[in-house]
């Protein structure tokens, strides 16, 4: 047979049989559109730049769209070719051979694949535009444009080599098919029903213990970074256990139902021989719609979840706060005045006071000193210089939303340097009982110093007294 020859029977094949071919090529043309979408995203510079980990979570993604794809393409595809065994086996009658029926179909799947490249490409860049900007949108970043999303010639070299491959598999799965068979085998199938499936214990035990291991992995792992990491191993478990299961003991279920007396039943006989024989050829196409319909559930809400609490995800890790300071010099005589004014200022900034919440005023005070063991006094020339921020209680416990209790001869303390904190200081002459925190209660310095959270104002007073204050507020 000759390319014109074979040219005619692909084409007469086609429009014969569109009414199961369209939605072949949709189905699929949609499957590798979302492989094109990820892969494109996946090469995005600005996609990749967001975010350390995004570029992993879009290669896991890929990947499982990636399996799904295969899956989906060779089950649609076994769809298509039962439907067309008493074609092939006339064919065989009147005189084809398995070779010419071999390149008709290579012709009819290479005009297919070639429809769904097209799809996949024009598709996936069309609507991969559209998610960009819908991601962007949803985030409310508006630096992000069209501009910023080119046409990745990555993704399509991916895309173009993904429908290769299933044009490899789908074609040399579908002749294999009728090498093995004769015409009258062929026809027979045609006009056969399905037969009772086998029961597969191996199966169904392989496939509890991987959903079993895939769950167990994601319960356990503890770690943002074990999580990321384990993510697409207990995904893949998952996927295989669901795969297998619904392969296996869903059979298993249905002839243990059958051995039941009630199984008798009109009602019961025909629900229960039914779906055992739609099982054998259906049970792929069941997971992988279980497959999807969870990972389209799990999405939907966890991203509707964390948009719908991100005002108060971002409240809580980053409440919107504001300082203001008073530099002028304090002392133990005007230093309540001094809080009353800022106070009052605080609350006219505002147009309705009522929007202003937990205003509370801090005393703190920087001082340049220098360090002996655990004694700290007046800098001198030559010393080795420290520095000691010294803040009260009170304005410590509103801060970092504590309930701390001193007495007089106590303090909390930290360091910007690592090392083991003393037990007691002493300042001056005066020894204070060390208790260590881990709040960060300095600012930026390059020398050492340390962190300290006195009783009260008077005690600050008291420290200012025995040492020299850089500062004051």
């Amino acid at each position: 047979m000759n390319f014109a020859i074979a040219k005619k029977f692909a084409k007469k094949n086609l429009k014969a049989n569109r009414s199961l071919l369209i939605p072949f090529v949709i189905s699929s043309g949609i499957m590798l559109m979302l492989f094109n979408i990820m892969a494109s995203l996946l090469d995005n510079h600005y996609v990749r730049t967001r975010h350390e980990m995004l570029a992993v979570f879009m290669i896991l993604g890929l990947v499982v769209i990636a399996i799904l794809s295969v899956i989906f393409v060779l089950y649609s595809t076994n769809f298509l070719m039962k439907r067309r065994n008493k074609e092939f086996a006339l064919y065989g009658i009147l005189g084809l051979e398995k070779k010419h029926i071999r390149k008709i179909i290579s012709l009819e799947y290479l005009v297919l694949f070639t429809l769904i490249g097209l799809m996949a490409v024009i598709g996936g860049y069309v609507f991969g535009q559209l998610t960009f900007l819908g991601v962007n949108k949803l985030m409310k970043d508006v630096t992000g444009g069209l501009m910023d999303f080119p046409f990745s010639l990555t993704a399509f070299l991916m895309t173009i080599v993904a429908l290769v491959v299933l044009y490899i598999i789908t074609v040399a799965r579908s002749t294999v098919g009728i090498y093995l068979s004769t015409p009258a085998t062929l026809l027979q199938k045609g006009h056969s029903g399905e037969g009772e499936p086998k029961s597969r214990y191996v199966l169904m035990i392989v496939g509890f213990a991987s959903l079993a291991a895939g769950y167990i992995m994601a319960l356990t792992i503890k770690g943002v970074l074990s999580a990321v990491s384990y993510f697409f191993i207990a995904v893949g478990f998952v996927m295989l256990g669901t795969y297998l299961l619904y392969i296996s003991f869903s059979i298993i279920v249905l002839k243990a139902l059958k051995k039941r007396k009630s199984y008798y039943q009109p009602v019961h006989f025909l629900n229960i021989s039914g779906l055992l024989y739609r099982m054998k050829s259906n049970a792929v196409a069941l997971a992988s719609i279980t497959i999807l319909s969870t990972a389209v559930i799990v999405t939907v809400s966890a991203t509707a979840a964390i948009y719908g609490n991100i005002q108060t995800m971002a409240t809580n890790a980053y409440p919107r706060t504001y300082q203001v300071k008073f530099y002028g010099k304090v002392n133990a005589e005007n230093y309540k005045i001094a809080q009353e004014k800022m106070t009052k200022f605080v609350y006219n900034t505002a147009k309705d006071p009522k929007h202003i919440k937990n205003v509370y005023t801090a005393f703190n005070m920087s001082i340049y000193c220098q360090e002996k063991g655990n004694k700290f006094t007046s800098y001198q020339e030559g010393a080795r210089p420290c520095y000691l921020e010294v803040t009260e209680l009170n304005g410590y416990n509103q801060f970092y939303h504590q309930n701390a209790t001193l007495k007089d001869n106590e303090v909390l303390m930290n360091s910007n340097i690592k090392k083991k904190l003393p037990d007691t200081i002493i300042i001056k002459d005066k020894t204070y009982k060390v208790k260590p925190v881990s709040d960060n209660l300095l600012g930026e310095y390059g020398v050492d110093a340390y962190g300290l959270v006195v009783k009260d104002v008077d005690t600050m007073f008291t420290i200012s007294n025995d040492v020299k204050i850089r500062q004051g507020s």
